[in-house]
């Protein structure tokens, strides 16, 4: 992935800490039960390392290059928050011990976005918020050699953080971008987003993957 391309993802970093203003009220989302245990471990330490091998195998299917993207909102009365998503595009819930993650899939399995939600129990100054980001950052950088970070920012405002990472890693022998971006604020609730393409489609899809992650709200 050429810097130009990673800088171009980097550009919303000062829109996803503004608009993460919105973590402070998402009281719904945490008051579904997650049976977690009293003690939640630190939010990084809760995150799959690998969060792509999740990823189903590459499908071929036509992608529809210069065909207009149709929109429609995705509202989960359960878990009170919307999302605008493609037309034709798959979304599923799935809760855990200590989270709740949403998938959001291309029919042909050639992008996805997963919406995690977290609760950290140390997470209330920001001095635990910075070393959490840097933690995150730290991730990223020691995954096995099937990923590549290429660019990582993070910013704080007021009582809330957020960084985006851009990146590749090779996934059920394809080749794949990213973008793992995150908001954290010291109310101890975490919302991380992991947004991904398969290489060949990545241009195509990037500007739907972030679409699909800064329309999400909580209700």
């Amino acid at each position: 992935m050429n810097n130009e391309s990673a800088q171009k993802g980097i550009a919303p970093l000062l829109i996803l800490v503004i608009v993460g203003a919105a973590i402070a009220g998402a009281v719904v989302i945490f008051n579904k039960p997650f049976n977690k245990s009293k003690n939640s471990p630190p939010a990084e330490q809760q995150v799959q390392q690998n969060q792509t091998s999740n990823q189903p195998s590459a499908q071929e299917q036509p992608v529809g290059q210069g065909q207009e993207v149709g929109w429609e909102t995705y509202r989960s009365d359960e878990y009170g928050y919307t999302v605008e998503i493609p037309k034709g595009w798959n979304v599923s819930d799935t809760p855990s011990e200590n989270s709740r993650e949403t998938t959001i899939i291309h029919p042909g399995a050639q992008a996805l976005v997963l919406i995690t939600a977290l609760k950290d129990e140390g997470l209330s100054d920001l001095d635990y918020m910075r070393d959490s980001m840097a933690e995150f950052k730290e991730k990223l950088e020691n995954d096995p050699a099937t990923l590549q970070l290429a660019k990582f920012e993070s910013d704080i405002q007021g009582n809330v953080g957020g960084f985006i990472g851009i990146g590749e890693e090779y996934r059920s022998e394809v080749n794949w971008y990213f973008e793992q971006r995150g908001l954290l604020s010291t109310n101890g609730r975490v919302l991380l987003f992991h947004g991904a393409a398969q290489s060949n489609v990545y241009q195509e899809y990037k500007d739907i993957i972030s679409h699909i992650i800064e329309s999400f709200r909580v209700e």
